[in-house]
């Protein structure tokens, strides 16, 4: 059943969302002729949100025999009940993503009334429009769009009525497309520069850049806050300016109720991002920035459903860095319940791992990471990164030399890592090699070399490996 797409999309609405879709569904005018698609609705959503059933009952026929008594059990009927629902809810999704956005709404009907052209209903609801959109608090690139295509058609509205008014539009239209299409061309750069340095993507083209920043900069457009807050995040995906990463924070601080969720998502992560690459090259104040970064993110709800497993994961981390047990136990009380339910005991049984391992009890460390099963790869890393601490830390090295073989043939296996993982992993598991060589009493090499190798490299666990070798 959890393959059916119908079900995979309704796992992903709240309960309210599920109000407005059985609403959208009794609706003739969306759901003409199907009200059995009503009914199946009405049983299939009994079983939300994991759609199981206990005992030996199987869903599909225990719903089919609901809305048809008296009928056998038919799979092919069953199929066009899930088919007509799964289109119908495509449907739904995209009236609620139309909805979101008034001033879309309000462009649509302009050109409505301008192509039927009702007397001066228009102009009357130009200006209720313009008032509707300058009334909101977002002033990001979306707004631009907005400003720019209602003056558009403001503009085409008056070319065959009054063409002097028309013309008076164009100054103010081409102020607001510049101001768009340079937010256009920045988000593009940054989504390209973030992939390359975080991530160590391929090369991709920046056309227009030279001429581009040139032009804002020249134009002073970074007296505006939505340009500036997009050239700073450019900033830090192109080099390393600690002055800009400071002055983005400050800004998205004043800014960030003018931006859009979906934007202050993305400034999150390219701050999370800089500062965790910093922290690894040991720059002071950065693990404190990027705990604080975490903290943000979860408090502000910028995440999707749940909280991301490998977030979570991280601020426990950072917490057991600073030792700051008190607010770790806190964060996992108040948060521990936005975790996806499917992942959830996992989590927690790698959480009580970090906390057992941080209290030297590796033992009990290695029972709770026994007990985990992850398909994503990174969290599978963070058990494995794990693991051989534990084993180092225990002296089975031959654990450690047979987990360390094994590791890499799945780096190499896994075509679908970003090269910039693997290459921290790998560097990871070269270090603790040498560094288990020396332990085991395998082979001898130079403290302050491999000390030197580790602090110029960016390896996986780099503050714990420095440790280990500082204890050699």
């Amino acid at each position: 059943m959890n393959q059916i797409k119908a079900i995979m999309v309704l796992k992903t609405l709240s309960k309210k969302e599920l109000l407005k879709l059985r609403d959208f569904l009794e609706s003739p005018y969306f759901n003409k002729g199907k009200k059995y698609i009503v009914r199946f609705f009405a049983e299939l959503i009994r079983y939300y949100p994991d759609f199981t059933v206990t005992g030996t009952l199987n869903l599909k026929k225990d719903i089919y025999r609901k809305i048809y008594p008296r009928e056998k059990y038919s799979d092919v009927r069953f199929r066009k009940l899930t088919s007509g629902l799964y289109k119908l809810l495509l449907e739904f999704l995209s009236v609620e993503n139309y909805l979101s956005d008034p001033a879309e709404i309000n462009l649509k009907v302009l050109k409505e009334l301008n192509r039927r052209n009702p007397g001066n209903i228009f102009e009357s609801e130009l200006k209720n429009s313009y008032t509707s959109l300058r009334k909101t608090d977002l002033r990001n690139d979306n707004y631009l769009k907005n400003m720019y295509e209602m003056i558009n058609t403001e503009k085409f509205f008056y070319f065959p009525r009054k063409r002097n008014k028309a013309l008076e539009k164009f100054d103010d239209e081409m102020n607001y497309f510049n101001r768009y299409a340079l937010t256009l061309y920045l988000s593009k750069y940054i989504e390209r520069a973030m992939e390359i340095r975080f991530f160590r993507a391929q090369k991709f083209d920046y056309p227009l850049f030279s001429e581009i920043v040139s032009f804002i900069k020249k134009n002073q457009y970074l007296n505006e806050p939505v340009i500036e807050l997009l050239y700073l995040q450019l900033k830090l995906c192109i080099e390393d300016d600690d002055e800009s990463f400071y002055r983005l924070r400050k800004l998205l601080t004043k800014q960030e109720k003018k931006i859009g969720k979906d934007q202050v998502r993305i400034i999150y992560n390219i701050l999370s991002n800089y500062s965790a690459e910093r922290s690894e090259k040991g720059i002071e104040g950065f693990h404190e920035q990027l705990l604080d970064i975490y903290l943000e993110v979860v408090k502000k709800d910028l995440y999707d459903q749940y909280i991301s497993g490998f977030l979570f994961m991280n601020i426990v981390t950072l917490f057991l860095r600073f030792s700051k047990m008190r607010e770790l136990k806190k964060f996992i009380s108040e948060n521990s319940e936005k975790l996806n339910p499917e992942i959830k005991e996992a989590i927690m049984n790698y959480c009580h791992a970090r906390l057992s391992f941080s209290g030297g009890d590796t033992e009990k460390a290695l029972v709770y990471l026994s007990k985990i099963n992850f398909d994503h790869y990174q969290l599978k890393f963070q058990i494995k990164n794990l693991t051989l601490k534990i084993y180092y830390e225990q002296e089975h090295f031959e654990s450690v030399f047979s987990l360390i073989d094994s590791y890499k043939h799945i780096l190499k296996r896994e075509s679908d890592i970003p090269e910039s993982i693997k290459k921290t992993i790998m560097n990871f598991l070269k270090i603790l090699k040498q560094l288990s060589d020396i332990r085991s009493g395998k082979k001898r090499t130079d403290r302050q070399l491999l000390l030197k190798e580790t602090e110029n490299s960016t390896p996986a666990e780099k503050i714990w490996l420095i440790e280990k070798i500082n204890e050699i």
